[in-house]
């Protein structure tokens, strides 16, 4: 059985600003495309990809306030929230407490958050450690108790829950099932703990956006006909238009993205291809830099 979820009031922020944030970059990418190519363009475009991490954050939280689910039934509750489910076996559950009747000693790590999304660990006094999934504060929540860990959640009708979960609680389980945290492989790809793929895909990144940074503080001093090629003895041997020294650093950027995604798909087979992919993409850059150098000298 699905149980409806207390909403928020802050349910409409991240809304809100995902659609700030797409209205800002189609603005900054107008004027980048009707005014001179020069550093502010950079510096907007800078922005746009800066904004780009916000969007997919946004995305993230959207995903994960609007697909939280708790259901229940003889065996277990369920919660699922952004790719992660908590299994809790009724049999399991010794108490179930009111929000409001409990203090925090700490929360496990302390950050900054977007109202409107409570999902963090608690420490509370006299309890011990409390997984929230909760779309309203603590006040509001409803704590179901086992002897290893508490785990929050604020369904729209607590009472309901509650009877209906001792119901269940007496009837026993049909089946035995564990008490567990089940996660999308997604969230646990070993990219995510290391920091030597991410400092060489980091690497290749900030060269390609540097070299983009450099050509347009240059663009309007060169020549609207520049050298597109040079051959062995240094010699300009094909011309073309100062906008072509763009496409150079544009397939830069988008091989760090392509490798990128390449990267992480295969790191959980092969870490040593994951890394010869960034330190491809990295090198990749710095001779980009050397040949953008040697033609608009």
């Amino acid at each position: 059985m699905n149980w409806k979820i207390l909403a928020s009031p802050w349910g409409w922020i991240s809304p809100v600003l995902l659609v700030l944030l797409l209205a800002l970059d189609g603005l900054l990418a107008w004027a980048i495309t009707y005014r001179p190519i020069n550093l502010l363009s950079f510096v907007m475009g800078f922005i746009i990809l800066l904004n780009l991490g916000g969007i997919i954050y946004l995305l993230y939280w959207m995903w994960r306030y609007f697909g939280m689910r708790y259901t229940m039934d003889r065996n277990a509750v369920t919660i699922s929230c952004g790719g992660i489910r908590q299994v809790i076996p009724v049999d399991r559950i010794v108490d179930i407490i009111l929000g409001k009747d409990v203090r925090v000693a700490g929360r496990l790590p302390p950050r900054w958050r977007l109202p409107g999304l409570y999902v963090e660990s608690v420490e509370l006094v006299d309890y011990g450690m409390c997984l929230t999934c909760s779309r309203r504060t603590l006040r509001d929540q409803l704590i179901l108790l086992t002897p290893t860990l508490g785990y929050a959640i604020s369904p729209e009708r607590p009472g309901a829950f509650t009877t209906d979960l001792l119901l269940r609680r007496r009837l026993g389980p049909l089946q035995i099932v564990s008490q567990e945290t089940l996660i999308n492989d997604w969230l646990v790809i070993p990219f995510w703990t290391d920091a030597v793929a991410q400092a060489l895909w980091l690497a290749g990144l900030m060269l390609s956006l540097a070299l983009l940074g450099f050509l347009t503080w240059r663009f309007a001093s060169l020549p609207p006909i520049v050298s597109m090629h040079v051959d062995m003895l240094g010699r300009p041997d094909r011309l073309g238009e100062k906008v072509g020294l763009f496409y150079l650093a544009f397939v830069g950027l988008g091989m760090v993205f392509l490798n990128g995604i390449a990267g992480l798909g295969v790191h959980k087979y092969d870490r040593v291809l994951t890394l010869i992919l960034y330190s491809g993409a990295a090198l990749m850059q710095a001779w980009l830099w050397i040949a953008i150098l040697t033609l608009t000298r």
